[in-house]
């Protein structure tokens, strides 16, 4: 019996020494994968903010011209919507010259650049109207 306590005594340590073996190749295992993903690792590297493509100068610009242009025909203000917008289509033709261009010059195909310009065209054109309709109303007081 002795024997046997001996025997099962001498096993205790050599379970304790294992544990420390295996909680020493986990923490190499951590330390080696950090390693490996650090030397992998990209730098952020910071993207620098593209400007604009219309600043509000031009956009402001634009407003005032489409105020200009709209309460420049005396009929924008008796007409019918019909009329309205056709004063309106004019004026966005006439007050957004700039802007069309810049789309055109900025973006990075041709296509694209119409399709953007046509975009603030349709825009252009709906503030216009709400514009005529706004000078129509004004006056009507």
């Amino acid at each position: 019996m002795g024997a046997k306590i001996r025997s099962s005594m001498r096993l205790i340590p050599d379970l304790r020494c294992l544990e420390r073996e295996a909680r020493l190749l986990r923490l190499l295992a951590v330390i080696a994968i950090s390693a490996v993903c650090w030397s992998c690792r990209e730098e952020a590297v910071p993207v620098p903010e593209k400007p604009a493509l219309i600043d509000m100068t031009e956009m402001n610009a634009r407003e005032d011209c489409l105020y200009r242009e709209i309460a420049r025909h005396p009929e924008s203000r008796r007409t019918s919507q019909n009329d309205l917008l056709d004063i309106s289509m004019t004026a966005t033709a006439l007050c957004s010259k700039a802007v069309k261009a810049r789309f055109l010059k900025a973006a990075p195909t041709v296509k694209e650049g119409q399709e953007l310009a046509r975009d603030d065209e349709i825009k252009t054109e709906q503030r216009a109207l709400a514009i005529g309709l706004e000078l129509k109303e004004k006056s009507k007081r």
